[in-house]
């Protein structure tokens, strides 16, 4: 079969086969344990780029990778191919990381930028954050969790429903639906008649966030007064 390896830094990375099945399951087993005694590594890496598919019998030959390398990671997982390993609890036991979805920003309208990164729209209907920090999506991953945490807690705050890699950059960014609209201050200079609906709906939020109970918005009720103050 010939599997794909290349060890680089103590860093042991596999390319997994297209498929993992009953048809290859005990040759791909057998010629993964061969790669790991023949490479002595601090850590194992497998590469699923190209695998499109995985039976009961590939999942039993990564849990038996996992119990021979308990540091072992796996990235670059097609979203087919992740639900499984989600389905099956392997997510709960194993760092797997999905393969991301690439978009471009190229000819695309900045419609905001913060401290994370920028916001551009990708169509009417909805706009990436590119977090310009890179790193290992951490960034990306913690904004999540508090959008679903304010959102939960009854403030009003777009939901991002997907993780890209921008092709610009290679930046990671989270995507989110937000119908064609403008920022505050765009608003206010179109319309500066009704500046007190628009301070009236700035104050409802500011409200909101400070009044909530949860304990895990405390970084957002400081970053609100940051905003006032400013």
């Amino acid at each position: 079969m010939a599997i794909k390896h290349v060890l680089a830094n103590h860093i042991l990375i596999i390319e997994l086969p297209a498929k993992i099945d009953t048809t290859n399951a005990q040759e791909v087993e057998a010629e993964l344990l061969e790669i790991l005694d023949e490479y002595p590594h601090d850590k194992l890496t497998l590469n699923a780029e190209h695998t499109t598919f995985i039976s009961s019998m590939g999942l039993r030959v990564i849990l038996k990778l996992k119990k021979i390398d308990d540091d072992m990671e796996i990235i670059d997982v097609k979203p087919e191919v992740y639900d499984v390993f989600e389905m099956t609890g392997f997510t709960d036991m194993i760092d797997i990381k999905k393969a991301y979805r690439v978009v471009s920003i190229e000819g695309k309208k900045l419609i905001g930028q913060g401290f994370y990164g920028k916001v551009y729209r990708l169509s009417p209907d909805t706009i990436v954050k590119v977090y310009y920090r890179g790193g290992d999506g951490s960034d990306v991953l913690a904004e999540r969790r508090l959008a679903k945490m304010a959102f939960v807690s009854g403030i009003p705050t777009a939901i991002s429903y997907d993780i890209v890699r921008v092709k610009e950059g290679n930046f990671l960014g989270s995507v989110f639906e937000l119908l064609d609209s403008e920022e505050m201050v765009e608003l206010i200079k179109k319309d500066p008649d009704n500046l007190e609906h628009y301070i009236d709906q700035y104050a409802d939020l500011i409200k909101a966030i400070n009044t909530s109970k949860s304990h895990d918005l405390d970084d957002v009720r400081l970053q609100a007064k940051e905003w006032l103050i400013s």
